[in-house]
């Protein structure tokens, strides 16, 4: 009879997932985004679920903008979202490099949204007033762009997974420039978050480490992660200066004090 009651429950949330528009579910968390001070707000454990312009989309990262839209990339479907919660409405732009592989996102604080293809090694602007998405190459060849963050002075860090290298690009002046880890060429640099003063932090993927630039030094400071094969694919920096990654391969968040 457990069992037949468990059935039922997971067939009825299975129904409502496929009926159309939002839909309210219950569970016991929630989430918050990246590059943003969260807020505060109390949660009681409801999720509403927006359905897509496309079933093919598998959006990958998201981002809030100052006026509470969603950004995300759609890896699937080559496009960059935007979805208007309180209206419901979501608005897409085609990549124009085909199959680029959209895979980072994060909103400036005037409102562009840069995101990286990690398919074609470039990193894109799109204006959300026009809907013109202009695109520029790495600096270096198959450099398998991944994640973003911003630092303090609004530039546009990135980590480059193929080329075991992060850049910035600077949104004024469109400069670029890469930064190699000691760990070169085996660090796999695949998520990266600046703190308060502008240091960078990487998570890497392949040398198992959480690795410190400060772009004001060129210093490099490396830490080996306290579990093997942590494959860490995100990484913050919380408003109180600790530093957190996701333990993908050992299931674990870890804080970095």
């Amino acid at each position: 009879m457990r069992y037949h009651k468990q059935t039922v429950v997971g067939l009825f949330a299975f129904i409502l997932l496929f009926l159309g528009g939002p839909k309210d579910l219950f569970a016991n968390g929630s989430d918050s985004f990246i590059n943003f001070r969260p807020g505060a707000r109390a949660i009681q454990g409801k999720f509403t679920v927006y359905d897509m312009p496309l079933d093919y989309a598998s959006p990958h990262c998201l981002a809030p903008d100052q006026q509470g839209n969603i950004w995300y990339v759609a890896y699937g479907s080559n496009r960059v979202g935007k979805l208007d919660p309180e209206r419901k409405e979501f608005t897409e732009y085609l990549v124009p490099t085909h199959e680029s592989q959209p895979h980072g996102i994060t909103v400036d604080k005037d409102g562009l949204a840069w995101f990286t293809e990690a398919g074609k090694d470039k990193i894109g602007r799109l204006d959300p007033k026009s809907g013109m998405i202009t695109e520029y190459r790495t600096p270096t060849a198959k450099s398998g762009p991944r994640r973003l963050t911003i630092d303090p002075q609004g530039l546009i860090w990135y980590a480059e997974w193929d080329a075991h290298k992060i850049g910035y690009i600077n949104p004024k002046t469109l400069e670029q420039k890469e930064f190699t880890p000691p760990s070169y060429p085996k660090a796999g640099t695949y998520a990266i978050a600046s703190d308060g003063a502008g240091n960078l932090y990487v998570a890497e993927f392949i040398s198992n480490q959480v690795s410190r630039f400060e772009p004001k030094t060129g210093k490099w400071t490396e830490w080996q992660m306290p579990l093997r094969r942590s494959r860490v694919r995100n990484i913050i920096v919380d408003p109180r200066g600790y530093v957190w990654y996701a333990d993908n391969g050992n299931s674990k968040l870890v804080r970095l004090e």
